[in-house]
């Protein structure tokens, strides 16, 4: 996902972390804090296709990298971002406002 415009979530990052799959992000926003450097995916400078580049090709070329992102990718989609929890989250949010 290497967008170089603000994105607020980054929702398709959030799609692939949910199937367990290694992510590539930019460092723009809150895409990155989805996918977090080194547990699901890495994050890459914004327009810096060099880093883009050798980004992509450590998730290819290493198997035990990519399967320790996969692994911490679905993981973290279930630790945080299921509905359940989610709407854990904003019960809790709501339950602090309100006292």
């Amino acid at each position: 996902v290497p967008s170089v415009w603000f994105e607020s979530f980054g929702r398709t990052a959030l799609d692939m972390i949910s199937c367990g799959l290694p992510v590539i992000t930019t460092r723009i926003g809150g895409i990155c804090e989805t996918n977090l450097e080194n547990i699901s995916g890495l994050n890459v400078d914004p327009k810096d296709s060099s880093q883009l580049a050798h980004a992509i090709l450590q998730i290819i070329n290493n198997d035990e990298l990519r399967e320790k992102f996969s692994k911490n990718a679905r993981q973290r989609a279930i630790d945080i971002y299921t509905f359940k929890k989610t709407t854990e989250q904003f019960i809790n949010f709501f339950d602090k406002i309100i006292d």
